[in-house]
C-alpha cells in the first residue's frame, strides 16, 4: 500500500516541481518567460490540429501557419496578455469582487474588441493573405470565434484572477489555452485550406476558333434580328413584303 501511495504521488511531486521551478523563472523573467509560453503553445496548438484533425502528415505541414500563429501567441497571449493583467491587478486591485470585474472585463470588452480582430488580422497577414481577404475571414467567423471564447474563459477567468496565484497566470491560461488553440486554429483554417483558387486562362491550343464566329457573321445576325423585331411590330406589312423586281430584272 505504502509502494502504491509512492508510484502515485511521484507525478505529482514531479509535477509541483515544474511549477515551482516556472513560477520562480517567471518571477525573475516575467515577459520572456511569457514570450516564451505563449509562443510555445499556441504553435504546439496549430501543429498538433494540423496532424490530428486535418490528417497530415509531419512532412506536410503548413510551417508558415504554424509560424504565424506562434508568433502570434508570442506578442499577444504571452506578452501583450500578462501586462495586461497586470495592469488590471494594479487598477481594480485584488480580492472576490475585483476578481468578478475583472473577468467580466475579459471576457466581454477584451476578446471581442480586441483578442478575436486582432487573431485574425494578424494571422491572416502573416500567412501572406491581403488586408481583404483578412478582413473577410475575421467577418465570416467574428460570431462563432467570440461564442467559442466566451464560453471558455468565463468560467476559466473567474478561477484565474480569484485562485491562480499570478505568476503562474500566463502558464494556467496557456495550458488552458492549448485546447483552446486546438479549437481556435482548427476553425480558423477549417474553410480555408486547399480553397485558394487560382484561375488559369485557358490555352490558345484549347480554343476551337472556327466555333467563334467572324464579324461579318454577327453583323449579319444583328441585322437579321432586327428586322424579324420591325417586322412583328410595325401594323402594316407591307413593309415586310419583298421589293417588287425592277423593269427588266429577274423574280
Amino acid at each position: 500500500m505504502q509502494f502504491g501511495s509512492s508510484v502515485l504521488s511521484r507525478p505529482f511531486s514531479i509535477l509541483r516541481s515544474a511549477a515551482n521551478s516556472y513560477s520562480k523563472f517567471s518571477g525573475r523573467y516575467g515577459n520572456f518567460s511569457a514570450f516564451l509560453t505563449g509562443g510555445v503553445i499556441t504553435g504546439a496548438g496549430d501543429f498538433v490540429s494540423q496532424t490530428t484533425f486535418e490528417s497530415r502528415n509531419v512532412k506536410d505541414v503548413d510551417w508558415r501557419r504554424t509560424g504565424a500563429m506562434a508568433t502570434f501567441g508570442c506578442l499577444y497571449s504571452g506578452l501583450l496578455i500578462r501586462n495586461m493583467y497586470r495592469k488590471f491587478d494594479s487598477v481594480i486591485g485584488f480580492g472576490r469582487h475585483s476578481a468578478a470585474k475583472k473577468t467580466l472585463l475579459d471576457v466581454f470588452v477584451h476578446i471581442p474588441v480586441s483578442f478575436v480582430p486582432t487573431f485574425y488580422l494578424s494571422t491572416n497577414l502573416l500567412r501572406g493573405r491581403s488586408l481583404e481577404e483578412a478582413c473577410v475571414d475575421l467577418k465570416k467567423r467574428y460570431v462563432e470565434t467570440v461564442t467559442l471564447e466566451t464560453g471558455i474563459w468565463l468560467p476559466v477567468q473567474a478561477f484565474n484572477f480569484s485562485v491562480v496565484p499570478v505568476p503562474m497566470r500566463v502558464l494556467f491560461m496557456c495550458g488552458v489555452g492549448f485546447l483552446e488553440k486546438l479549437a481556435l486554429c482548427s476553425m480558423a483554417n477549417s474553410e480555408l485550406e486547399g480553397k485558394n483558387v487560382t484561375i488559369v486562362p485557358p490555352s490558345p491550343n484549347t480554343i476551337d476558333m472556327e466555333a467563334i464566329p467572324s464579324s461579318a457573321d454577327l453583323v449579319e445576325s444583328a441585322i437579321s434580328k432586327m428586322s424579324v423585331y420591325t417586322c412583328t411590330t410595325l401594323t402594316s406589312t407591307a413593309a415586310c413584303e419583298p421589293a417588287a423586281p425592277e423593269p427588266g430584272q429577274g423574280k
